[in-house]
């Protein structure tokens, strides 16, 4: 007998069809939205110079993560913006999972 492990889309399409009416044109543009929004906060993140300014990114990438229903991300960028820290363990997590997301839109997009 093999156990079988259910893995979950790291983007909550029910939220997504939800916060965009189910309408296949608004969800491109939220996602794209997203990509656009996303790339340039976790810049910010990995980059912050001045206290705060990571605290700052974090909250716009945690709420841009929440509005599309990427939870883990959002949980990530949450911890940073509380912390207004980047451990090399927390940028490893924040890494891997904006690559999930990542790469999810930009294949939801190219469908």
């Amino acid at each position: 007998m093999t156990d079988t492990m259910q893995v979950s889309a790291p983007v909550d399409i029910p939220h997504l069809r939800m916060l965009t009416m189910s309408d296949p044109l608004i969800e491109r543009e939220v996602l794209a939205l997203f990509g656009d929004r996303a790339a340039a906060a976790l810049r910010a993140i990995l980059k912050a110079d001045a206290p705060g300014r990571r605290r700052e990114a974090a909250h716009r990438l945690a709420g841009a993560a929440k509005a599309i229903g990427a939870w883990e991300l959002a949980a990530i960028a949450g911890e940073i913006e509380l912390q207004d820290v980047l451990s090399s363990s927390t940028a490893e997590a924040l890494s891997r999972s904006m690559t999930e997301v990542v790469d999810y839109v930009t294949l939801r997009l190219a469908g």
